[in-house]
């Protein structure tokens, strides 16, 4: 079921990134079309795609990680039982999370269009708060986390607990043995 769940917070971080993108586009293009006497120059191509994903690490941290958790979770479905936590997949995704919310927490105080006055930064601040929702991927990250905690704990439970019931099956076959050579010794007593 993790898994059916990992691939809607795939789709659900893409909308997140392409929300992003759009907006800081968007803001590119306003900051452009500007005739406020300020001097500014345009932006180019490769300037405008270093300022967008400038803005949006933290939103391509979070496709990147829920493609790794989706697929340490694809490999777990194929090798039941045997996968741990020290999945090179799920320990990469894992190291990405405090990055991403470090990105997360500092891309709230900027624009993705850089400079302007005090008016542009309280605009941006708004801009922004649309732009950048929190990720997602986060929250996914820590329920495959307990997820598989507790699964690993309830098999290593039930492990003691199949074993437990073996150590009683030896214990009641020595049992029957015992009982058993006591009747004979009995009936050998008996005999005599």
């Amino acid at each position: 079921q993790l898994f059916l769940l990992s691939l809607l917070v795939v789709l659900v971080t893409m909308h997140q990134l392409q929300t992003s993108i759009s907006s800081c586009i968007r803001e590119i293009k306003e900051g452009d079309d500007k005739d406020d006497g300020s001097v500014r120059a345009a932006v180019t191509g490769a300037e405008a795609v270093k300022l967008i994903f400038g803005d949006s690490y933290c939103e391509i941290l979070g496709v990147v990680i829920s493609s790794l958790l989706s697929y340490f979770l694809a490999l777990s479905k194929v090798n039941v039982g045997m996968l741990e936590m020290d999945n090179w997949s799920y320990m990469l995704s894992s190291a990405l999370v405090p990055i991403t919310l470090g990105l997360y927490f500092h891309s709230k105080h900027l624009g993705c269009f850089p400079g302007g006055g005090e008016d542009d930064i309280e605009s941006v601040d708004a801009e922004v708060e649309d732009r950048h929702q929190f990720p997602v991927v986060v929250i996914y990250h820590t329920i495959v986390t307990i997820g598989f905690w507790f699964m690993k704990s309830g098999m290593q439970q039930c492990e003691e607990h199949v074993k437990l019931v073996d150590d009683s099956i030896q214990d009641f076959a020595k049992m029957d043995e015992k009982m058993k050579l006591k009747k004979q010794l009995k009936s050998r007593l008996r005999r005599k």
